[in-house]
């Protein structure tokens, strides 16, 4: 592993263990797969429905950018977001936990968008996080 993919890791843990700092996070386990809830979508509350809607309009505005600075414009937008996320979590239980689950992918490359150098990885970023924000959208209401 390397040391930005660990560090990613480790950021995206605090963040998670910051989210709800009344859960008791035992040790880290392996990721488990995004799953429906018996068929149907994870129930998400009104603060992180909100975030997730910003973050989507913000992205489809975008578009595909014309060069690197706008790849981190983005990424800088989804970012800050991120953290209105999560400085505002009051979810818990199992759609709580699936949400977590996806943030484990979702963040990263959100992360990554802001830092990439060369726009094919930008563009290749940017399409896992359109791939990500429809995922989103099929296992969270």
């Amino acid at each position: 592993m390397t040391f930005a993919r660990l560090a990613l890791l480790l950021i995206a843990l605090t963040l998670m263990a910051a989210c709800a700092a009344e859960e008791t996070i035992e040790e880290p386990a392996a990721i488990a797969p995004l799953t429906l809830n018996e068929g149907a979508k994870w129930q998400v509350d009104d603060h992180t429905r909100g975030s997730f809607g910003r973050m989507q309009d913000w992205f489809g505005a975008a578009g595909k950018p014309d060069a690197i600075e706008g790849y981190h414009e983005l990424g800088r937008v989804l970012t800050g977001e991120l953290q209105v996320l999560v400085g505002g979590c009051t979810m818990v239980g199992p759609d709580h936990d699936q949400l977590h689950v996806y943030l484990t992918e979702f963040m990263p490359r959100v992360s990554a968008l802001g830092k990439v150098t060369d726009v094919g990885e930008a563009e290749k970023t940017r399409l896992e996080i359109a791939t990500l924000l429809r995922e989103y959208r099929a296992h969270f209401e």
